[in-house]
């Protein structure tokens, strides 16, 4: 009984101490105090509710990658940050768990040979050189580590098919927020414009209205667009998964507005590659019920009908000076010959710099594969190239052996890879903030629906 009143008495005695704690701080600054009641419930609920880590890493990623570095935070996109910080939440609530994940070896070997092949081999490289790395050029140069905390959160933390079920949700919803804010962007939306003038400013963004052109929080509109159809690949992958009601009415929402805001983004690189990913997932691995073509290929044109005067402007551009060959893919080829060629040829082994700012006037390779030469020379190309082919050999044996939504996640993720491996010689897909974390992600999710069991559980069970 004293022990009990004790204990009684004690949460009695924390719970006045935190609240003269938020009192004197909210003398000092409300805002504090409130940063300070958030984060202490978020902590709380975030070590009890791991899934809420995963939430809020996609949201991060999807509502604040898009801001430039060193706006809101010195030297860190807004992201960044949340992310390390819920990683290391993550830690403590995953070191409990008896259940661990089993990575396959060729997984293990094709991320090993992508990190030390595009980011810190390059580092070491230009310190051998005597290279004079500033802090940008270091973070550009690191920046792949960051995809492997993605993998591995949401490897470890989704414990079962339900909850991946709910995170490609989330992740589905996200995204249809994002196409409502680019397609208000699309009609001139006046408060939907100055947030993205005030809080993403680019050079895309600046450019979209003239351009009939919508980037919406990712500011740029070739990321925008292969964003949107990296989630179009998802719904074409795993809409045949056991969902709610409210989960199928979550997935034709994300039908309609990415499918409509994809065409406003005029990206016609990403509608190409949502063509070959579904081609992929519904040609190859999975040809029943085909009815999803006829529902997304209904919402596409409604979608061309609502915006065909932005679709037409697109169009005019593109073939203004005649022929079958784009405007945009016909200038590509001269800048490849009569600007990047040669500088590669500087260094084609270990790169040119990394970053364009001291060698050209604007910040695009137009091309993953030339931006890997410039960037960190032949050594990078190779170790990507090699991490790809590692990526879907592991993928292929995950498809073939494995059912249900595991099953799924392979093959949406063995179809964006191959969509973005084909679409990255005319862009630099594999760096487009949003979009690529979403790859990411699935590679997380898909890594994790194989679980081994420890000694201890196997004893409790025998």
């Amino acid at each position: 009984m004293t022990l009990a009143r004790l204990t009684f008495r004690q949460d009695y005695l924390w719970a006045v101490l935190v609240g003269i704690s938020v009192g004197a701080l909210c003398l000092v600054s409300p805002l504090i105090a409130l940063v300070l009641i958030v984060g202490s419930a978020f902590l709380v609920i975030a070590l009890r509710k791991p899934m809420l880590l995963c939430y809020t890493v996609i949201a991060a990623t999807v509502f604040l990658s898009g801001m430039p570095r060193g706006q809101m935070i010195s030297l860190f996109i807004p992201n960044e940050p949340i992310l390390v910080g819920t990683a290391g939440l993550a830690y403590f609530a995953i070191i409990t768990r008896r259940r661990k994940v089993e990575y396959s070896r060729v997984f293990l070997l094709a991320l090993l040979i992508f990190v030390l092949g595009t980011a810190i081999a390059p580092v070491i490289a230009y310190y051998a050189r005597d290279y004079a790395l500033k802090t940008a050029d270091i973070f550009s140069l690191i920046a792949p580590v960051q995809y492997m905390v993605l993998v591995w959160m949401f490897s470890q933390i989704p414990q079962n098919d339900s909850e991946r079920a709910t995170i490609l949700h989330w992740m589905l919803l996200c995204a249809s927020f994002v196409a409502l804010i680019g397609l208000l962007q699309a009609v001139n939306f006046g408060p939907v414009v100055n947030l993205l003038l005030r809080y993403y400013p680019s050079e895309h963004t600046a450019d979209a209205e003239s351009l009939g052109r919508v980037t919406s929080v990712l500011g740029a509109w070739n990321s925008l667009g292969n964003y949107l159809m990296i989630v179009l690949i998802i719904v074409m992958s795993t809409y045949r998964y056991k969902h709610s009601l409210l989960g199928y009415a979550n997935i034709l929402l994300a039908i309609a507005m990415c499918g409509a805001c994809l065409l406003a983004s005029g990206s016609f690189a990403s509608i190409f590659g949502l063509a070959l990913g579904i081609v992929i997932v519904k040609g190859v691995f999975d040809r029943k019920d085909l009815k999803i073509l006829v529902i997304m290929g209904v919402g596409f044109a409604i979608g061309a009908l609502l915006l065909q005067g932005n679709i037409a402007e697109r169009l005019n551009y593109q073939f203004r000076n005649g022929g079958i060959v784009p405007e945009t893919l016909a200038y590509r080829f001269v800048v490849w010959e009569q600007v990047y060629f040669p500088i590669i040829g500087r260094n084609l082994a270990w790169g040119v710099s990394p970053t364009f700012g001291s060698f050209l006037t604007w910040s695009w390779a137009e091309s993953q594969y030339l931006y890997l030469l410039f960037r960190s020379g032949l050594v990078s190309l190779i170790a990507h190239i090699s991490f790809v082919s590692l990526l879907l050999y592991w993928l292929r044996k995950r498809i073939r052996n494995g059912d249900g939504l595991p099953r799924m996640l392979a093959v949406t993720v063995f179809a964006i890879l191959v969509s973005l491996s084909i679409m990255g010689f005319t862009n630099e897909v594999f760096t487009s903030s949003g979009a690529i974390d979403y790859m990411w992600i699935l590679v997380g999710l898909t890594a994790g629906s194989v679980l081994k069991t420890t000694p201890q559980l196997s004893a409790e069970r025998r």
